[in-house]
């Protein structure tokens, strides 16, 4: 008896949003910028000095709008590199990371469409598989950004703050999780 109705709302949501499809808007975006890296750690003593690393961030992805509304969902691959070093008083290094990382971050926008331009600002997950050799853990992170596009140039910034330790340590007592900023600039192609 409860069936029915469940099944009646589902396929009314299902032509709901097939309606709302019919105004949305496709876009590929080809994206490249700068990346500075941290960690957040409770490993190493105090009296370390961590110094970011500065790397590079490239890719691509699709961006979904919903033109009637000013949402937009997008997915990107990202290839980024990430780490950090610590030095000692002496500016002598004592350890460095130096981790790439496969990036897929999939955003909710909010964006504010005036004369093909808008100022945009985003929020979701970020997973990160490592490229490196002995790191099996996915660094799952919460990835911000803000932004403006331009005609079909975008610029933006992104932080990700890192939730997992990026050794995979099953203690809690230590642990080690990236934390990320980036300047990306790129073009976006309209596909629909």
């Amino acid at each position: 008896m409860v069936k029915k109705p469940v099944i009646l709302i589902c396929i009314l949501l299902l032509l709901f949003s097939m309606a709302h499809l019919r105004a949305a808007s496709l876009h590929m975006s080809l994206l490249g910028g700068l990346n500075l890296s941290m960690h957040r750690e409770n490993i190493f003593s105090s009296d370390l000095t961590q110094v970011p690393r500065v790397g590079y961030i490239f890719g691509g992805g699709l961006e979904l709008s919903i033109l009637p509304t000013p949402m937009a969902f997008e997915v990107d691959l990202m290839y980024e590199t990430k780490g950090g070093t610590y030095l000692n008083d002496d500016y002598e290094e004592v350890y460095s990371t130096e981790l790439d990382y496969l990036t897929i971050p999939i955003l909710i926008k909010w964006i504010n469409r005036a004369r093909k331009k808008g100022i945009f600002a985003g929020l979701g997950p970020s997973f990160g598989i490592p490229m490196e050799e002995g790191i099996e853990t996915t660094d799952i992170g919460i990835m911000t950004c803000f932004g403006i596009e331009l005609n079909n140039f975008v610029m933006e910034a992104r932080f990700n703050y890192g939730l997992t330790d990026i050794f995979g340590s099953e203690s809690s007592k230590y642990y080690l999780k990236n934390m990320s900023g980036c300047l990306i600039a790129g073009i976006k192609i309209n596909i629909i």
